[in-house]
């Protein structure tokens, strides 16, 4: 069995990346990836969400799901798998 591994958007099998330039449409909303959905999805603070969602990259959307110095949701070690499933 072969791994493919799809860490790069410039990488062969980029496009499955979370950062490829692929818009989504969840929660009535439009993401540019669904990098951007994820990390928004961590915080319930819903100016934050839509700071992230109109991040201009996936990388920034990244840093500011990273960042804490805005509390993340306290379910969130319940919910990230879900979150993810529903973004792909």
């Amino acid at each position: 069995m072969e791994i493919i591994k799809f860490y790069s958007v410039s990488d062969e099998f980029g496009e499955f990346s979370n950062f490829a330039h692929y818009p989504i449409k969840l929660k009535g909303k439009e993401w540019p990836t669904s990098e951007h959905y994820f990390q928004a999805q961590k915080f319930k603070d819903s100016s934050y969400e839509t700071k992230i969602r109109k991040a201009n990259t996936p990388m920034i959307a990244a840093l500011l799901g990273r960042s804490r110095k805005v509390k993340i949701r306290i379910d969130w070690d319940k919910i990230k798998d879900s979150v993810m499933y529903d973004a792909v």
